[in-house]
């Protein structure tokens, strides 16, 4: 009879402590929704294998590596691997988190990427946290095969924020939050607008 008891009252502990868990889960997941977001900066990092990080204008590119970008143009495609800062503004007087997100990247209203973060993201009260996602996309879905010169424009001044504009790009987020060993996902997304 001890031992029953003593059983049921740890069973009814758990199950005390474990719903305390989610309900403050939920309350993170509803204060990252509430948080203002923004596109703090997108970088091109790589395209068609080659790594943009010392690359300033066009004159650093090899002939080499132009005859390869239009062999890629011709044909249709060009891999771009895109990271994006995204900041979050929390403007409660306590943490917003989240278990990690699914993502979508569209482009000129068309969805070209999509995926997960699969960190945890937590913003402190009346605090910013940055949060980065890495993209992979065809950049040729975007530029027709006779816009050669835009899109080297792009690629070597990549920092331009109006060259960047010109993408016309949003991120749509879907936060996940945690129950258990169950990851659930929110029920709505967060629209991300373009840079200013």
């Amino acid at each position: 009879m001890k031992k029953t008891s003593l059983i049921i009252f740890l069973l009814i502990g758990i199950f005390f402590f474990s719903s305390c868990d989610v309900v403050k889960q939920i309350e993170e997941l509803k204060r990252f929704a509430q948080c203002e977001f923004s596109l703090i900066n997108i970088q091109i990092v790589e395209v068609d294998g080659i790594n943009l990080k010392n690359v300033h204008s066009e004159k650093d590119f090899t002939m080499e590596q132009i005859y390869a970008l239009g062999q890629s143009i011709l044909n249709g495609k060009l891999p771009t691997t895109l990271s994006i800062a995204l900041e979050a503004y929390n403007p409660n007087f306590k943490k917003a988190a989240i278990s990690g997100l699914d993502w979508e990247v569209y482009l000129k209203n068309v969805q070209y990427a999509s995926g997960k973060l699969k960190d945890r993201v937590e913003v402190l009260p009346q605090a910013s946290a940055e949060f980065p996602l890495l993209i992979r996309i065809n950049l040729m879905k975007i530029f027709t095969a006779d816009s050669l010169n835009d899109i080297i424009a792009l690629l070597a001044d990549r920092n331009n924020k109006e060259n960047i504009k010109k993408l016309e790009l949003t991120v749509r987020l879907r936060p996940w939050y945690q129950i258990g060993q169950s990851i659930e996902p929110a029920p709505t997304f967060i629209t991300i607008s373009p840079l200013k």
